[in-house]
Order: structure tokens, then C-alpha cells, then sequence
């Protein structure tokens, strides 16, 4: 995966699902266990594979029926016994949908550095993966551009949208009713439970931090530390989310134009001040006749042909993200390839397997976000919105796309936008939610992170802050990946429970 700054206050009388609401009720606490082994792909001495039951609906736990998430442990270097260890540090890379354990297994592997060597002397890192969710991978293929110019063009998305919806139903069966950010909360807290090593220490990039911030909401009384690296704010509006994420994604394209300019590592940089113009002319171009991608033909991984939205969709997520700028020359020589007719860098996936993280990630993002903009003239006003305030990247993000596949989803949405409930926010420990943020984030914005800030400040017995912000200068996706003074921050939170002072700015 890839959220108004201030939300409507209709949204405060929004009611709890029925899962949320469960976990308030009285009963004793259920014993969860994972079975551990070692890990059938990476046999390695510090990971650690393991499954886990937990009931398949949270508004019924005691139903029977249960489901196996899928968990990977990376070993302290402390152990159990030594009065360094502090438990566990549960961790989200994001997505949605994104299979941690995989990410995990790499980081142990030693073929990803991400993780401190203090966070490994005082925790182990736990990574659950999402329930996986089963779609036709040949409908998904199919997918028509979400850009539509004609009633024709949007009837075409609608019956994809129906088909491939159906294709995930039959496939995944009344799992794919259970997979929304509510129910995956509940499922850490069993998590929790069984590893049996003390309170929640949380750790959410990107979506994770919607699923922490939904965990400390439902076990406010069960955190220890949670940490939010690139906020999303679950209570944004479709309108209000897209204009948000579209302005923010299109301030970074900004800065990649100018970094382009300024940078003769730049392959575009001989563009000079054209190259806004010469970028605007090529996504055009490449709307009206698509651009071939001859490594994809070759390949078969990737679509024969890439559109100017594709282009845009792509870069955000695969080249301008990360905070240490790596992908930011990489997207000069994607835009220079496409110019002379070569886009394989900018296409898109085919998928051919019935489960990935792609399919989790639009399931989960259809049970959690409203899409309202279900008619022609609805979906062409919000294409509007997103030509107005970003100009150059023309909405094409991450909310264009829960708005284009999720109207015709055949699960209605469970867990809508809302404020996080303030009595429950009130139980928190205080200062016990780090919210960290790019200051150019082109996935999430600031606004968002302040948002979410407000949504952690209570007014209730105690009238204290429950979080606080901290931003960093520059540029990217989160912060942590850049292993600059916000990674620092972040580390002495979980360790040491040492709090910045709230609105505390970062340079790297």
C-alpha cells in the first residue's frame, strides 16, 4: 500500500460497528496460543514462524468458527531472562495489506537493514501478517483505467468492479466480511495475549498507523508505547481525503521537479525549467495513446502498455517515496525511458496468484472507507477535484482507487470513517502515542498527522495529551527507513519511555 484537516463533526456521532463494541462487554479473558517453529522458507536461528487461532468475528468470539493468522518473530539478542528485555515490539509496514512476515524474514535474512540494534536488544519484533484474501488474479489483470471520459468508459469500470468483487467473495468466502482495520485490531490484542510478554509496544508505517490507532482506541488500558510513522486519519470524508492526499503528492512531484533541476544525477535534468511542461505533455500523450512497455511483452510481468494515470499511480508509491530519495533518479530515468517510447519502468503488475497483498489491500480498504462517488457524473466530479488541486499528478492516488473499486464491493463497509471515541482515548496512558511525519510526505500528509494528534488530545478525567507530533524535514514516505534523528526519537520512546515535547521538528 497509500487519508477537510479538520473533520466533520458529524462524524463524532457515528456509532461503533458491532465488533468494536463487543470488546467493551465484560467476559473473561480468553487464552490464546501460538504454535511455533521454525520457518519452512528461512531456516534461520533468529526468526521464528508461528500460527494462531482467533474467532473469525469479533461480534461473536465465541462462535467457534476461527481463523489462522500467520506470525514471524525476530529474536532478541537479549534474553527472556535479562533485565534489558522489555518484550515485544508488534510492527505494520503498511499497505494495507502488505505480508510482514515476509519483510521480517528478509530483515533477519540480513539482506534489509531497518530495525536498531537497541530495538533488538529490548525486544523481540513480531510481525503478523493480514488474513489473506483469494480473487481471480485474471479479472484483476483485466482492470480498465480508473480515468474515465465517457459513460462508456465508466460502465466498463463499473463491471469490472462488480465481477472482481464477486471473484473475491467466492474465493475467500464470509472471511472477506472480517478482513476491515476493527477486526485486525482485535486480532493483535489475542496476539498480545499470547505471547504473554506485557503491555502493547506498537509499531505502524503508513496503514499500520490506522490499525495502532485503532488498537489503542478498542485496549487503551493494554498500551504501553505505540508509534505512528506516517499518519493516516481514518476520519476524513472521501472528498476531503482525496483532496488532501492529492495535494500533498502533488507538492512532492514539486519538489522532485525541482530537486530534477538542481541535480545533474538527475537523467532529466537537461530539461531545466521545461521540465514540468515536458512531464505534463508526456501523461497526456500517454492518456491518449498508451505507451508501449517492451520488458513487460517480454517478460509477461507487467502490463504491454502504460497511460499517463499509470504513470502517476506507479511513481508515488515506487519511486518518490522513500525517505532516502534512492528512488528519486530512478524516476528521472523511468520519464526519460517513456520519452522515447519505452514505459516498462512506469506499468503496472500482473498478479497470478489467487492470493497477494494487492487483493488484501483493496479488500481491506473497501470494508474501511465509504465510496459514495458511484454514479458517472460523481465519479467525474471527483476526477475534477483532483485536476483542480493537483494539476500535475491530477488526483491519480491511492483514494482515487478505494473510490473507483470499492462502490461495487459485495461486502458493504463495516468500519466507516469516524473520530476515534474520546472515552476510550481518555483511558490511554498519558504521551503514550508518538505521531511522526514528513514534512513532504507524498503518501501521507502533515495534515493528517495533526489530525490524528487532535483526535489522541482528550478532555476527559484526566485532561492530558495522550500523543505527541513530531515532524521531520525533507522529504518521503515515513521516517524510520532513514535511520536519521526521528528513528532516534522513535527508539528512545519504546526503550526508555523518553517523550519529546510536542511539535518537536527533526532533520533527518
Amino acid at each position: 500500500m497509500p487519508f477537510d484537516i479538520l473533520t466533520f463533526p458529524a462524524l463524532l456521532a457515528l456509532s461503533w460497528s458491532a465488533a468494536s463494541a463487543a470488546s467493551l462487554l465484560p467476559r473473561a479473558t480468553p487464552k490464546y496460543t501460538i504454535k511455533w517453529s521454525n520457518c519452512t522458507d528461512v531456516n534461520l536461528p533468529n526468526l521464528q514462524c508461528g500460527t494462531l487461532p482467533v474467532p473469525l468475528d469479533w461480534s461473536n468470539p465465541i462462535s467457534g468458527e476461527n481463523i489462522t493468522l500467520f506470525v514471524s518473530k525476530i529474536i532478541s539478542t537479549s534474553p527472556s531472562s535479562s533485565k534489558t528485555k522489555l518484550g515485544s515490539l508488534m510492527w505494520n509496514p503498511g499497505g494495507p495489506g502488505v505480508t510482514t512476515s515476509l519483510y521480517c524474514q528478509l530483515i533477519a535474512a540480513g539482506e534489509i537493514e531497518f530495525f536498531s540494534t537497541a530495538l533488538y536488544s529490548h525486544f523481540d519484533i513480531i510481525c503478523p501478517d493480514p488474513t489473506p484474501v483469494k480473487c481471480d488474479p485474471k479479472i484483476y489483470n483485466q482492470m480498465p483505467q480508473l480515468f474515465v471520459n465517457s459513460s462508456t468508459s465508466f460502465q466498463k469500470l463499473v463491471d469490472w468492479n462488480k465481477a472482481f468483487g464477486e471473484s473475491c467473495l467466492n474465493k475467500t468466502g464470509k472471511l472477506l466480511g472480517h478482513v476491515d482495520t476493527t477486526s485486525a485490531a482485535h486480532d493483535l490484542e489475542a496476539l498480545r495475549l499470547a505471547l504473554n510478554t506485557g503491555k502493547m509496544n506498537w509499531f505502524g508505517n503508513s496503514y499500520g498507523t490506522q490499525l495502532g490507532a485503532a488498537y489503542a482506541e478498542l485496549y487503551p488500558e493494554n498500551v504501553r508505547t505505540v508509534v505512528l510513522d506516517g499518519a493516516v486519519d481514518h476520519s476524513l470524508t472521501e472528498t476531503v481525503a482525496t483532496t488532501t492526499l492529492s495535494t500533498t503528492y502533488e507538492a512532492e512531484m514539486i519538489r522532485w521537479f525541482e530537486w530534477c533541476q538542481a541535480s545533474d544525477t538527475c537523467p532529466m535534468h537537461s530539461a531545466g525549467s521545461t521540465l514540468p511542461q515536458v512531464f505534463d505533455n508526456l501523461i497526456a500523450e500517454a492518456n491518449a495513446n498508451p505507451i508501449p512497455a517492451p520488458y513487460c511483452v517480454s517478460t509477461g510481468t507487467c502490463q504491454p502498455t502504460v497511460t499517463g494515470y499509470d504513470m502517476i499511480f506507479n511513481a508515488e508509491g515506487a519511486f518518490l517515496s522513500d525517505p532516502r530519495l534512492t528512488g528519486w533518479p530512478a524516476f528521472g530515468l523511468a520519464i526519460n525511458q517513456s520519452l522515447s517510447g519505452n514505459a516498462s519502468l512506469l506499468s503496472n503488475s500482473i498478479q497470478t496468484e489467487t492470493s497477494n497483498d494487492a487483493f488484501s489491500g483493496i479488500a481491506i480498504g473497501c470494508l474501511d472507507w465509504v465510496a459514495k462517488h458511484a454514479t458517472y457524473s460523481e465519479h467525474l466530479a471527483l476526477q475534477q477535484l483532483g485536476a483542480v488541486v493537483a494539476p500535475h499528478t491530477l488526483g491519480a492516488q491511492q483514494f482515487m482507487q478505494y473510490s473507483s473499486w470499492c462502490f461495487n464491493w459485495p461486502i458493504p463497509t463495516v468500519n466507516p470513517q469516524r473520530w476515534l471515541n474520546q472515552s476510550q482515548i481518555a483511558k490511554l496512558p498519558a504521551e503514550s502515542v508518538l505521531i511522526v511525519n514528513a514534512e513532504y510526505d507524498p503518501e501521507t500528509s502533515y495534515a493528517w498527522a495533526q489530525s490524528l494528534k487532535d483526535q489522541f488530545t482528550t478532555t476527559g478525567t484526566n485532561g492530558d495529551s495522550k500523543a505527541v507530533l513530531v515532524m521531520r524535514k525533507g522529504d518521503g514516505h515515513t521516517s524510520y527507513a532513514a535511520q536519521g534523528q526521528a528513528a532516534r526519537v522513535m527508539d528512545a520512546f519504546w526503550v526508555n519511555r523518553t517523550i519529546p515535547a510536542n511539535g518537536t521538528v527533526v532533520d533527518s
